[in-house]
């Protein structure tokens, strides 16, 4: 879903992310460049895009670039993402995020793709045979 640009503000954010909390499809988002923050990261778009994160087990990439996160935003974002498992990118570019920060973030990412590898390489159980009615019997 490419939202890019689209002026949402905080607020027009806080209803998008409260959206994704339950959704069951979406792989990859592209919401750079809609003013989400303040500069400051005390804002209420990013807090609800992190308590999104914490139960949205489908999105996989999201572009948060220029949206003035600030370091505290980019905190916020850290700090989500170590109860998040599948996503695999964040762009978080001109946001004024800590260099440290941006690096906790990129392992967090890094632990994600090692985690979908480890996945897609675990032998498949097989599911339980079903009993037919004569064996029922």
């Amino acid at each position: 879903l490419n939202m890019r640009l689209n002026r949402l503000g905080e607020k027009g954010g806080c209803y998008i992310f409260e959206g994704l909390k339950s959704n069951g499809g979406l792989v990859t988002l592209n919401i750079s460049g809609n003013g989400l923050g303040d500069g400051s990261g005390q804002g209420e778009a990013v807090r609800v895009f992190a308590a999104m994160l914490r139960v949205n087990s489908t999105l996989q990439g999201v572009d948060m670039s220029s949206n003035s996160l600030g370091a505290e935003g980019g905190v916020v974002l850290r700090d989500s993402l170590e109860e998040n498992t599948t996503l695999l990118q964040l762009d978080t570019r001109i946001n004024k995020i800590a260099p440290e920060v941006i690096l906790s973030i990129k392992e967090l990412l890094l632990r994600n793709e090692e985690t979908l590898k480890n996945r897609k390489t675990q032998p498949l159980k097989p599911l339980p045979k079903r009993q037919t009615e004569a064996e029922k019997i």
